[in-house]
């Protein structure tokens, strides 16, 4: 199966943790998705990975981790933008 960003679709190739380079994707990990930055969370449904979107809380939770602000930040420095 292949996993899609929620927010504008773009097909992922692979995924990557900054403070765990060799980390795979686990239920309830957070993604963010290189080409737009949109948040999704990963989850397990019928034993397949894939996607969901944050409920608005999740969203506000994340968005107050300096953690995150600064991943999202670095990338849009390199992706040209948020």
């Amino acid at each position: 199966m292949k996993l899609h960003c929620l927010h504008c679709g773009i097909e992922y190739d692979n995924a990557y943790c900054p403070s765990a380079p060799d980390a795979t994707p686990e239920d309830g990990d957070l993604s963010a998705c290189f080409h737009c930055g949109g948040l999704s969370m990963h989850t397990v449904v019928d034993g397949v990975l894939g996607f969901r979107l944050l409920t608005d809380d999740e969203f506000k939770a994340v968005m107050a981790d300096p953690y995150v602000v600064e991943v999202l930040a670095e990338r849009a420095k390199v992706a040209g933008g948020w």
